[in-house]
């Protein structure tokens, strides 16, 4: 969106955060700065933040005959995303049960890549970034914080990298990502992006996990903790590959488009549906279920660890987190006896071999581990706090409607000058 004149954000609230759908939105922004004239064709381009979105950003408007420079803070390109095997990137997953959601390829102009581990997918993108024919049109800064972001279009901005320089350029935008994850006083911080051993067996068994936040994030970690040989590359095949859900898709798509219905009519009030209207469908298809996901759950059950979820809210299902980790949780919760705390919890202390948590009601317990996954502090927030106070309430209202990740710039990047 545009903050202001010559300077532009890249969305930090949108409800889909694959790479891919990043990669669209980058996209999408740089064709409309070009389709539109906002920059001159002679014009030059800032783009701050080098992972996924920023290299696409640049990617993309150095096909369209700009001059680029891209700044990053770290000393390198892809630092959050680097050396990590847990986490699977698929350019679609987020989209199941929508036809093609299974397609591993991410099919944008600028910068491919297919499914793989995170540290793979990155290996895969420098490939494409080093083969780039504009390259030479993109200056990258590493080790670089800017300073100022100057005003108006064109701008000048400074930064150091290291030592001050300045750019004149038409265009900022801000593509600085969604921002590290909120630490919890109390808790070791294990980030979603670090590579762990949830899914491995515990030092001592039985062990309690309190795993607390309801987004992907949260959601998929309770699945892992709580299935036995747990891997993200054959969450849709082992899980939902079935072709007798063919029906439960169905309904399960009827279920989101009547839950964003409700949210957009009242804010909130998708929450409720979607837990009456999961366990609804675990009554209506309960055979189908039990012969197909709930069996593939029930093989893989551990026996020697509990896992207890937690969220603010009353239940743990909401239009931010996917259809698919939603699903899931909702068969381990309906079928499987998963325990949810609602309310969130007032304290979190460390305690002989593991933690103690207060929750809202009742007594203190205690777990052998706590992964907390409250989602990230909006990194333009941290960087750039007026631009934020300007930014995030349109943001916010504009990011629900979810419209962005639809690609309107045809075949434009297929010409490159």
């Amino acid at each position: 969106m545009r903050a202001e004149d010559g300077l532009y954000v890249l969305g930090c609230f949108e409800r889909r955060v694959t790479l891919a759908s990043q990669q669209v939105r980058a996209l999408n922004l740089v064709y409309a700065l070009h389709e539109r004239r906002i920059v001159p064709t002679n014009g030059a381009i800032l783009v701050v933040g080098g992972g996924v979105a920023g290299m696409t950003a640049a990617a993309g408007a150095a096909r369209l005959g700009y001059k680029v420079t891209l700044v990053e803070q770290r000393d390198e390109l892809l630092p959050l995303l680097r050396g990590n095997a847990k986490r699977w990137l698929h350019p679609r997953v987020y989209d199941w049960p929508e036809p093609d959601a299974e397609h591993p390829e991410a099919d944008v102009p600028v910068l491919p890549w297919r499914a793989a581990p995170a540290g793979e997918v990155v290996e895969q993108l420098e490939r494409q970034w080093k083969a780039l024919p504009e390259l030479p049109r993109i200056e990258v800064l590493l080790s670089a914080r800017v300073v100022d972001l100057g005003q108006g279009a064109p701008r000048r901005v400074s930064l150091n990298a290291p030592g001050l320089k300045r750019r004149e350029v038409a265009a900022v935008i801000l593509a600085v990502g969604f921002g590290l994850e909120r630490r919890v006083e109390g808790v070791d911080f294990v980030s979603y992006w670090d590579d762990d051993n949830l899914d491995q067996s515990p030092r001592r068994s039985p062990a309690r996990y309190f795993i607390s936040g309801t987004g992907d994030g949260g959601l998929i970690d309770a699945v892992r903790a709580r299935l036995r040989g747990f891997r993200h590359d054959r969450l849709l095949a082992d899980f939902v590959g079935a072709e007798e859900l063919g029906s439960v898709r169905q309904a399960l798509l009827d279920i989101e488009h009547e839950a964003v219905a409700r949210e957009i009519r009242s804010a909130g009030s998708a929450r409720d549906h979607l837990y009456d209207a999961y366990e609804g469908l675990g009554e209506k298809y309960a055979d189908v279920l039990d012969a197909s996901v709930d069996a593939a759950i029930r093989e893989r059950l551990r026996n020697d660890v509990t896992v207890v979820l937690g969220g603010l809210e009353s239940v743990p299902f909401s239009l931010g987190a996917s259809m698919l980790s939603r699903f899931l949780v909702s068969r381990l919760l309906f079928a499987f006896g998963l325990a949810y705390h609602p309310g969130g919890f007032s304290r979190i202390s460390r305690a002989p071999d593991g933690y103690e948590v207060q929750f809202q009601l009742g007594g203190p317990e205690r777990f052998d581990r706590v992964i907390c996954r409250h989602g990230p502090q909006a990194a333009i927030e941290r960087a750039f706090p007026p631009i934020w106070e300007k930014c995030v309430q349109p943001m916010r209202a504009f990011a629900s409607l979810d419209q962005t990740r639809w690609p309107i710039y045809k075949r434009a990047y297929e010409r490159a000058p």
